[in-house]
């Protein structure tokens, strides 16, 4: 079986997943498509420096969960 697991934000576009995001605090929770994701944290970086950066809009936490989910795509 292949391996699924996503070690650099780059593997999301690969995979076709979009990135569920969620805020270790206050388990808010946004899914971005592959591109955005690349957009906001580059490409090559690693997804727990991904992880360790992104803070939360809603209650200013920084840390979260990111995991690859299948979304169907609209353009």
């Amino acid at each position: 079986m292949a391996d699924r697991t996503i070690r650099v934000v780059m593997d999301f576009e690969r995979r076709c997943q979009h990135a569920e995001i969620r805020c270790r605090a206050c388990r808010r929770t946004v899914i971005l498509p592959p591109k955005l994701v690349a957009k906001a944290y580059g490409a090559m970086t690693l997804l727990t420096d991904a992880e360790r950066r992104s803070r939360c809009r809603e209650c200013g936490a920084r840390g979260a969960t990111i995991k690859g989910v299948f979304r169907e795509y609209h353009g």
